[in-house]
């Protein structure tokens, strides 16, 4: 990875901490760590393959226990679907927003709408595609109820 694409995302994460009241989980020091991984040219599955019974298959029932989960049932009512993650669960590089938004709930895959449009640049500009990461949320389910008061003080 270049320098400058470094450069880059710190900038964008600084520009998230200056938007809003939420605090990206990044330092510098983990960022450079990303230095020291391999680059784009070489496939992950070339690194590191996913063995028989890896993390992929290990996730699939707990895929299916969260597609019906109605624990909380205020959220549950609300979601069209319920958001898993994505990518490759092998990755060395995870990342994690807080809930899916209406684009989210609609295609059943977190990050898809601006701000995934702009973790997907992030991405790429480190060298990565999205399928070499791992993206997820820690609510699988969108809260229309928090969505409207979030549009509203926006």
């Amino acid at each position: 990875m270049q320098k400058p694409a470094l450069d880059l995302v710190i900038a964008a994460l600084e520009e998230i901490r200056e938007r809003t009241d939420r605090t990206p989980c990044a330092n510098r020091t983990s960022l450079e760590r990303l230095l020291e991984t391999p680059s784009s040219t070489t496939p992950f599955d070339e690194i590191r393959p996913t063995p028989a019974g890896g993390k992929l298959e290990r996730l699939a029932p707990l895929r299916e226990r969260v597609a019906v989960c109605t624990k909380c049932p205020h959220l549950a009512s609300s979601r069209t679907q319920t958001v898993f993650g994505v990518g490759n669960p092998d990755a060395e590089i995870m990342f994690i927003g807080e809930a899916p938004g209406a684009d989210e709930d609609a295609q059943g895959e977190p990050f898809v709408g601006k701000a995934g449009q702009l973790l997907t640049r992030i991405i790429q500009t480190m060298g990565f595609a999205r399928a070499d990461v791992y993206i997820a949320n820690i609510l699988k389910c969108r809260n229309a109820n928090m969505s409207i008061l979030s549009d509203r003080t926006n």
